[in-house]
């Protein structure tokens, strides 16, 4: 069932942001962030730690919970952004700019949804911008909580009958 989560939010995000149009290492035209799952694909070996991979979504499953009545899963949505201009250090506040745009435009997407093949999005989400990522590159990530109903357990047959055994005591 989490993998059905996981393959559905691909689905949904690779199509809401087909238009989105954003910087892309080593190329002159801007591209769609790449949308995905749980890590980023391995580097050539001319190009920088996970450079290739920008502009992108990458949806990693971090946590779940079973409760009385439903399950839980905790995904987090990172993106991840290059701002072509702040490599030439032009304007480091593109990179800031692209980032959080392309943060705003998926927690829309996901309110906008908010249902998934039987699963719920709880809110609140939270949004967090990564400290660490160097200019020219940007990252920030969304934390949701995901809800559906716990499976009902199958019920036991009565392969005997409920009277099964009645006899036998009667006669003793």
């Amino acid at each position: 069932m989490i993998a059905l989560l996981m393959d559905s939010l691909k689905g949904l995000l690779q199509e809401r942001l087909a238009d989105v149009r954003l910087p892309a290492v080593n190329q002159t035209v801007r591209a769609a962030p790449v949308v995905h799952l749980g890590w980023l694909p391995p580097p050539s070996l001319d190009a920088g730690p996970e450079a290739e991979a920008y502009p992108y979504v990458l949806l990693r499953w971090s946590a779940g919970q079973d409760e009385e009545g439903a399950s839980l899963e905790t995904v987090r949505i990172e993106v991840g952004v290059y701002g072509a201009n702040a490599q030439a250090g032009q304007d480091v506040q593109e990179v800031q700019a692209y980032v959080l745009n392309l943060l705003a435009r998926v927690r829309l997407v996901l309110r906008e949804t908010r249902r998934i093949d039987g699963w719920e999005l709880t809110l609140p989400m939270d949004s967090l911008l990564d400290e660490e990522a160097a200019c020219p590159f940007g990252r920030a990530s969304i934390v949701t909580t995901w809800r559906t109903p716990a499976p009902e357990q199958p019920q036991e047959e009565d392969f005997y009958g409920q009277d099964y055994g009645q006899d036998q005591q009667e006669q003793g």
